[in-house]
């Protein structure tokens, strides 16, 4: 796998709170400019995934001050991410991202006010890049001159 750009480690307990809800309400409330309702809604109804994007969209913006727009942000269905995306890239960059979404990373990352971002691959524990991962990463970067940052989490053990 690629060396991670960003290492952070989670405990136990966090990962449990967030399968609970718990950690999703908190998050949710607190950072109202990372999660909307349908973020929320995709933990509800699927509350073993989603933690380790979330975890990182906190930990990004905590660490660098990034905004992130968290999985599905070219779906038909999240308009407000598909916006925001948009206005980022642009149109040119926007039609590829909306017709090359087998491998799309988990975040995309941005500063508000400024014509910085990128896009970032979440990976906890054992997880490594897929090869439709790769292939979607060699192609950005050879559209773009961008690399694919990684954010690797690994479970904390004393």
């Amino acid at each position: 796998m690629t060396a991670p750009d960003f290492f952070f480690t989670y405990h136990t307990a966090q990962r449990q709170r967030f399968r609970d809800g718990l950690l999703v309400r908190e998050w949710r409330e607190r950072y109202p400019i990372l999660f909307d309702e349908k973020d929320e809604e995709l933990t509800r109804n699927q509350p073993q995934y989603h933690f380790f994007e979330w975890l990182s969209a906190v930990l990004l913006y905590e660490a660098t001050g990034y905004q992130s727009l968290v999985e599905g942000y070219t779906a038909k269905t999240h308009q407000d991410k598909r916006k925001v995306l948009g206005e980022i890239v642009g149109g040119e960059l926007f039609c590829w991202l909306d017709t090359h979404q087998s491998g799309q990373p988990d975040l995309f990352a941005y500063c508000q006010g400024s014509d910085d971002w990128f896009f970032c691959e979440v990976k906890g524990g054992p997880d490594r890049l897929r090869d439709n991962q790769k292939v979607w990463m060699e192609a950005f970067q050879e559209l773009t001159g961008k690399c694919v940052r990684v954010i690797q989490l690994d479970e904390y053990k004393p």
